[in-house]
């Protein structure tokens, strides 16, 4: 099964990327993961990602362009690259701890 696949399943699993700031009841937080990517930016690209994974998985470059227009924000198909990228690597490393936990 590929990550992507994992990370698409688990979109509603909880990654603990989430910082909150109090007394900013409108603000929109970043994430640890990358500084430049807004929780609602991250979790519109996952819904995104969930709702087009058969496009993702046969064209990238198609997924991408059509990320960047939907999620706007002037983003480019590499720093959509970059973050799935990003995403995958924080899953792994939360899912190898969860399994070195259990062991």
């Amino acid at each position: 099964m590929s990550h992507l696949l994992k990370i698409k399943k688990s979109i509603h699993k909880p990654l603990n990327l989430k910082i909150s700031v109090e007394g900013e009841p409108d603000s929109d937080e970043f994430i640890s993961s990358s500084k430049f990517w807004k929780n609602s930016k991250t979790k519109a690209l996952l819904s995104f990602l969930a709702e087009n994974f058969d496009i993702y998985c046969k064209n990238k470059i198609k997924f991408y362009a059509a990320t960047v227009i939907e999620i706007g924000n002037n983003r480019t198909s590499t720093q959509v690259n970059n973050k799935i990228q990003s995403l995958q690597s924080i899953y792994k490393k939360e899912n190898k701890e969860e399994t070195d936990k259990a062991n």
